[in-house]
């Protein structure tokens, strides 16, 4: 009996302890809900994600990367920087450790800020609030072969101080959604412009509750999700959904990287948003988009300081590019490959 007891006991014991650090466990890796702090770091694997970080640009060559895209399956990276002939579009391999190779650069880019790959991968749309157009207002869209050629700005864009884009396939057709201001009151506005024909930008959104509205990433089925880099306040802001006439924010105040980058898993469950941590190092905040609960991403960008920039996804892989604008030993700015697998 008295043996009896104290196995018991012990299976008593043993429960208690792994209760204890089953909770712990949750706590360890809670995310934390709309409305909270943002700061904490959690795990990845809480999000039934796994993560590989690798700098894929060799120093030299370029300054100052801003933007960044896979092509449609990861294989190569474009990325907005500044070059010996002056700002312009560049390519590297998805491979650490790779030389730029300049793909078109000086005029008519100004400061490009933004940059996007077609599905097909034979064309890049880059995003330029600077670039004058020939009515002589300032902004545009320009289309840039991805084996070089002359850039070519796309009519509809021109005065819309186009600042980010995302590009998605509807019915067959190529469209493009970007942020930028409404030419004739200035106001913040979200734009939707095909990316063929003499179409003019319709406006989906503008004004409050947006202030500087930047990255942007769309669903498949048209939703809209917008990184604000200040709704909240001076370096403070929200990711907002749009949704029809709706929008809302999904967010509490973040500090947000500069472009504003954000990018949708391939399933669109989870949205990676560039952004910066308390401290002011680098991070990727993951939010969920069913539960809205957040987590932090810190492996290799953490090392890096006030300097986070645009984030896009490839069409049809996990692999993501990410630009540190003055990472590195040299502090002239790192292309990352971020490959996120299920």
């Amino acid at each position: 009996m008295k043996n009896h007891c104290l196995i018991f006991g012990r299976r008593v014991s043993e429960l208690i302890l792994l209760t204890i650090l089953f909770l712990a466990s949750l706590f360890s890796v809670s995310a934390q809900s709309l409305g909270t702090d943002q700061d904490v770091p959690v795990s990845l694997s809480s999000n039934d994600l796994s993560a590989s970080v690798v700098a894929v640009t060799k120093a030299g060559g370029f300054h100052s990367p801003m933007d960044s895209t896979p092509d449609p399956f990861g294989n190569f990276i474009y990325f907005v920087a500044i070059g010996p002939h002056g700002p312009g579009v560049f390519r590297i391999p998805a491979a650490a450790n790779s030389p730029a190779v300049e793909v078109a650069a000086g005029f008519p880019f100004v400061a490009p800020t933004g940059i996007a790959m077609s599905s097909d991968g034979l064309s890049l749309y880059v995003a330029d609030a600077q670039a004058w157009n020939e009515d002589g207002a300032s902004g545009q869209i320009f289309v840039v072969p991805t084996n070089g050629g002359t850039p070519i700005p796309l009519r509809g864009a021109a005065g819309t101080k186009p600042r980010n884009l995302d590009v998605v396939n509807e019915n067959g057709r190529e469209v493009i959604y970007y942020s930028g201001r409404e030419p004739r009151r200035r106001q913040p506005a979200i734009f939707r412009l095909p990316a063929t024909g003499n179409n003019t930008a319709r406006i989906l959104a503008q004004g409050e509750p947006f202030i500087e509205p930047d990255g942007i990433a769309v669903t498949r089925t048209g939703v809209v999700y917008v990184a604000d880099r200040a709704s909240v306040g001076p370096l403070r802001g929200n990711i907002f959904k749009i949704k029809g006439r709706s929008i809302t924010p999904i967010t509490s105040a973040i500090r947000l990287g500069n472009p504003a980058g954000i990018a949708l898993t391939l399933d669109e469950s989870t949205l990676l948003v560039s952004s910066l941590q308390r401290d002011g190092h680098d991070q990727v905040l993951l939010v969920n988009l069913r539960t809205l609960r957040t987590q932090i991403f810190t492996d290799v960008v953490g090392q890096n300081e006030n300097d986070a920039g645009g984030l896009h996804r490839a069409h049809f892989s996990h692999d993501f590019s990410w630009c540190g604008i003055a990472a590195g030993a040299s502090g002239q700015g790192t292309v990352y490959q971020v490959n996120l697998r299920p």
